[in-house]
């Protein structure tokens, strides 16, 4: 109903995505999925509108000092206590893994929600915007390595962090 309107104005969309569009990281697969579309929605958005000149952007952020990652660790504990004695054998390392890399990230790197903010305006305002924006420090540092690293190396780096504690130990 708005593509008229941004056609005339030659206009711009700008989406919040999220890293999580660009890699998969376990335990969050339907928000890892609904991130992955999302790029994919822009992607094709982008070369429909890219004639009409229409604009479409994405805003890839990290951590974000939000109450939705504390919400994130809680459930991805409460469902690793809810595993079989055998399921928790074979994937309560992930959910700890999980847990854990996602408070570090929270207390370390993550950026508060108006420095993104920050980032979309600044997209708004620009003349000729980029097609993606890698926002905040730990997003830029992952997808950093994400785009640099040869992809065995990168899958490896993350491979390690989820990992069993005593596969990683053997392995040192």
């Amino acid at each position: 109903a708005a593509m008229p309107a941004l056609r005339k104005s030659q206009g711009r969309i700008v989406l919040v995505t999220s890293i999580a569009g660009r890699f998969g990281m376990p335990i969050l697969p339907a928000y890892t999925c609904s991130k992955f579309a999302l790029e994919g929605v822009a992607e094709v958005m982008r070369r429909e509108v890219a004639q009409d000149g229409v604009k479409i952007s994405t805003i890839e952020p990290g951590g974000i000092k939000t109450p939705m990652v504390e919400e994130q660790i809680a459930t991805a504990l409460q469902r690793r206590d809810a595993l079989t004695s055998e399921q928790k054998e074979r994937y309560g390392h992930l959910y700890e893994a999980f847990a854990r890399v996602a408070r570090e990230g929270h207390n370390s790197t993550s950026s508060t929600a108006e420095q993104i903010a920050a980032v979309v305006i600044s997209v708004l305002d620009t003349p000729d915007p980029e097609m993606r924006y890698v926002a905040g420090e730990s997003a830029k540092r992952i997808i950093g390595m994400l785009e640099t690293a040869p992809p065995r190396d990168f899958e490896a780096m993350v491979g390690k962090m989820f990992a069993k504690p005593e596969t990683v130990a053997a392995a040192e």
